[in-house]
């Protein structure tokens, strides 16, 4: 019998509804588990949590194209576009050898974003917290898939605000790779784009789409999961210099 056949007994099952699928303790369930790292082709993501691929690349995104000089592009500040430029350009920082040294540049440039992002007068304040398990619940509810995304952002409440605090939900999943498993990163943000999608609907928020992004600080591609379960994926968007200045 396959190993992703086992039922899971009626009570565990019960204590899953309960904590919701990216709970802390979740793996001390007997339920049988797949490492999201071992899927490997989008299709058998698809079939394990029932989210519905759209191939339809140029959905919803409404990206500028930065070659058109006509189009005024967002920059980051001055002194992050030189660093990233040396990142990019250096010879003796072989970023491309390891993941871990991909996550230098990606951590610059989200500090970047989100400190133009915050609101110190909001109820809620968008943070970003890093190698986070996240459980998706599998069609049938016999087995769960599970892993630990690079990064997430969610909102916390500004009042109570502390890097110890948990997140009220989460919103954006990213992954973190090297180019040559960039499709990799794909498969694992849709299985975890799935849980967080399930929990969030769990929790009866108004609205249930999440978003990703894959990237090697480099390249990106982007994630949709809609409210209905279709997830969609762009195409692969590069940066690039002009002017001395970096845009994507």
């Amino acid at each position: 019998m396959s190993k992703r056949k086992v039922v899971v007994y009626a009570d565990e099952l019960e204590e899953i509804l309960e904590r919701g699928p990216t709970s802390k303790g979740y793996e001390s369930l007997h339920t049988p588990t797949i490492a999201a790292s071992s899927v490997k082709t989008l299709e058998e993501a698809v079939a394990l949590t029932g989210i519905k691929y759209q191939d339809v690349p140029e959905h919803g995104w409404g990206l500028a194209d930065c070659l058109d000089r006509n189009v005024e592009c967002v920059h980051m500040c001055a002194w992050l576009e030189t660093a990233l430029e040396q990142f990019a350009r250096s010879l003796f920082w072989h970023s491309y050898s390891a993941e871990a040294l991909r996550r230098t540049p990606i951590d610059l440039i989200l500090f970047d974003r989100l400190s133009s992002k915050q609101d110190l007068d909001g109820a809620k304040n968008l943070v970003l917290k890093g190698e986070q398990q996240i459980t998706t619940l599998c069609l049938g509810d016999q087995q769960i898939v599970s892993g630990v995304a690079d990064y997430v952002l969610g909102y916390c409440h500004s009042a109570t605000s502390g890097q110890q605090q948990a997140l009220e939900s989460i919103h954006i999943v990213i992954e973190a790779k090297r180019r040559e498993t960039m499709a990799q990163g794909i498969i694992q943000g849709a299985l975890y784009l799935a849980g967080v999608q399930q929990d969030r609907k769990r929790a009866n928020k108004i609205v249930s789409t999440v978003y990703g992004v894959v990237t090697d600080s480099v390249q990106y591609q982007f994630l949709r999961l809609d409210d209905e379960g279709s997830l969609f994926a762009s195409k692969t968007y590069s940066t690039i210099f002009r002017d001395e200045k970096l845009e994507m």
